[in-house]
Parts: structure tokens; sequence; C-alpha cells
């Protein structure tokens, strides 16, 4: 993040996103949580950098919301539901067709809650995103 000194813990998203970052691929999705924000910033440096496109969703806690602003990422913001993932599916089938001709073939990167993941991996595929495009990177998951 601009004006904040490296930490293990960025230059360890650093190297994760070097590792998970596809080259090939003009679009990035992403979908994920508060956990998800410095690999998150760490792709979009990248993408950038190769005149690339990214967008998605976040599932944040209320008191989280202003985080990807801080973090210089513009993605969208949908508040954590009782069901996984719920809110941010909910968004993306709300995507205007337009729209989702062209996302469709993006590198979907999915981080943050296992039990979300799944099921945001679940509603792209059903779209007809390729289990190919997805990237996984679970950070954590209730209950283990």
């Amino acid at each position: 993040m601009p004006g904040v000194p490296k930490r293990l813990g960025d230059t360890m998203d650093d190297l994760l996103g070097r590792s998970l970052y596809r080259t090939e691929s003009k679009y990035h999705f992403f979908f994920g949580d508060e956990t998800s924000l410095r690999l998150f910033s760490s792709l979009t440096h990248k993408i950038h950098a190769n005149n690339q496109e990214y967008f998605g969703v976040l599932e944040l806690r209320e008191a989280c919301t202003e985080l990807p602003e801080q973090a210089g990422l513009m993605l969208d913001v949908v508040p954590r539901s009782d069901i996984p993932a719920g809110h941010a599916i909910h968004y993306v089938e709300t995507l205007h067709e337009r729209v989702w001709h062209v996302w469709h073939t993006a590198a979907f990167y999915l981080t943050g809650n296992a039990h979300s993941i799944k099921a945001f991996r679940k509603a792209i595929l059903e779209r007809g995103v390729d289990a190919r495009n997805i990237i996984v990177q679970p950070y954590r998951a209730e209950g283990l």
C-alpha cells in the first residue's frame, strides 16, 4: 500500500501474487474478504503494469468497508451474509449480459473464507466460467 513500509506479510503477498498471477489473461476478477486485500493490491500492480483490467467484489464486515479504497483498490463491496458468498453471488447474477460476455473469460481469483470460495466457485461455474480460469487461495474457514 502506498506510503506504508513493507512488512513480512506484504512480501509474502507479493510472492504469492507473482505465483498466482495469470499473465496471459487480459481480464482479472477478484472475490474475497478483508484477508484478501494485500494479495489483490499486489496483483493490481502487475495488472496495471501490463495494461490489463480488473474488477470484482469483496464481502466485508461493516467496519471494514473503507479498506479497499484505502488500499487503492477499485472493487465493489457487499456486506457479509449468513449464507456463504450470498451477496457476492447475487452481485454476479445481476451483471449485465454484455459485461458477463466479456468478463466470464477472465482469470478469477477467489480468496478468503473457504466456505464462501466454494459457494462462489460453484455459482461462476454455473455461469459458464471455465474451471481452469479459477485460482483459489483460502485463508480461513469457520469451524476449523
